[in-house]
């Protein structure tokens, strides 16, 4: 009977002794996956709204404004598709940009689109989305020279528009360039001068990846929210920095991205910058991230560009939309109207980045200067990788701070104004 009863007992203490470990393992292994998952990094523009409803976010915006999706008109045909030249087709005037909702973008790592069909048939002018973040916006307004039709020819194009690029770490050597460079042999200027601002860099590994170059980029950072919280501290590591301000944009929002807004006061604009600038204590320019309707607002581009001289910040004019009332308001002021020539990578592939290059270069060229911008995509890393050589004998890079300063020494108001020869 004793024996019965030791053996019940030795029982009982190694099924305590198994619970008890279980249990201990069930907590380490929740702990470390919290924490994985707190570290990681997140694209803003891939998370679905029951991913924005569950994830925790412990610091407050410096103000509240409120993000909603506007949504596209379903049962609509669309219109013919305009032709948009080359260096307007990130416009926004007018623009019907794709609806990112929890049924098209699932999660940060692969994000694929679904019933883009049914999306596209609401699309009176162009739906092209940024392969990484999935926040390009077309205008069915261009005035430019050179045109292509930029509709894809077939559903398979549509397939994959939210589509993340892969680190420009696993870029193979066979992705070359099918647009060669050729010197000018008519070029005004011995040197011109070069700036290309990469935006929307929200990681580090982004703005490793483009300083493995060695080039001399403006590298344009969001502001401080829950899916870039690091950038005020990558920011005290560059040598130079801008920050890429989300405003709001016609028919287009982008989940979980806090923007300044038609309407907003006076008071939540300083609010929303002194924020910036206090996490970007060295912050000297900004430029927009979409921002259509935004920056047609004469009232509330009067209205941020005080603010911005007040903290002493340059506004560079990204032009989303032909219609960008910027320029006018500089001009009334008597300030530089720095306003970008092209974008490079619309279409991402390694082809057209290479022609949007060179026609910057040859913008270059003849006026002496140009004013490029990029984004975070495998095809634009490579290009430039492989333009490098070009980028550094035959021209000058500079922060788009160093072009400020060269313009106003010469007293030009606007980035179509050429320098003066002066070699």
């Amino acid at each position: 009977m004793n024996d019965t009863q030791s053996h019940k007992k030795k029982s009982i203490i190694i099924y305590l002794v198994f619970i008890i470990t279980a249990l201990i393992l069930s907590v380490f292994s929740w702990y470390y996956i919290e924490k994985d998952s707190k570290n990681k990094d997140i694209n803003p523009l891939s998370l679905d709204s029951q991913t924005m409803q569950h994830l925790q976010i412990n610091e407050a915006p410096p103000i509240h404004i409120q993000t909603h999706i506007e949504s596209t008109t379903a049962n609509k045909n669309p219109k013919d598709s305009k032709q948009l030249d080359s260096a307007s087709f990130n416009n926004e005037s007018n623009h019907i940009s794709a609806q990112i909702d929890s049924n098209n973008c699932h999660n940060a790592k692969s994000t694929f689109c679904h019933d883009l069909q049914s999306q596209a048939s609401s699309i009176e002018t162009k739906q092209n989305l940024d392969s990484n973040n999935c926040h390009f916006e077309y205008s069915k307004n261009s005035n430019t020279d050179s045109k292509s039709n930029m509709l894809p020819s077939n559903n398979k194009d549509l397939a994959h528009p939210c589509r993340n690029d892969k680190s420009p770490n696993s870029i193979k050597n066979s992705d070359k360039t099918t647009t060669t460079y050729t010197k000018n042999p008519q070029r005004f200027y011995k040197k011109p001068k070069v700036v290309i601002i990469i935006d929307d860099l929200a990681n580090k590994k982004d703005i490793k990846n483009f300083q493995s170059l060695h080039l001399k980029l403006t590298l344009s950072l969001f502001p401080k929210q829950f899916f870039s919280k690091n950038n005020p501290d990558i920011a005290k590591t560059l040598e130079f920095y801008m920050i890429h301000l989300p405003l709001e944009a016609h028919n287009f929002e982008q989940q979980g991205v806090i923007n300044l807004r038609i309407g907003d006061s006076l008071q939540t604009i300083e609010s929303h910058i002194a924020q910036i600038k206090k996490d970007f204590p060295k912050l000297a320019y900004i430029n927009n991230h979409t921002g259509s309707r935004y920056t047609e607002s004469r009232e509330d581009m009067q209205k941020l560009l005080q603010v911005l001289a007040r903290h002493k910040i340059s506004f560079v004019d990204s032009l989303t939309t032909s219609k960008s009332v910027a320029g006018k308001l500089l001009k009334e002021q008597h300030k530089i109207h720095i306003a970008r020539n092209v974008f490079l990578d619309n279409e991402t592939n390694i082809a057209s980045i290479a022609k949007q290059l060179n026609t910057a270069l040859k913008i270059a060229d003849k006026q002496g200067y140009v004013i490029a911008i990029g984004h975070p995509k495998q095809a634009t890393y490579q290009v430039l990788k492989e333009y490098k050589e070009i980028l550094l004998n035959d021209y000058e890079m500079l922060y788009i701070n160093e072009l400020d300063l060269l313009l106003q020494k010469h007293n030009i108001s606007d980035t179509k104004t050429p320098l003066p020869l002066l070699e």
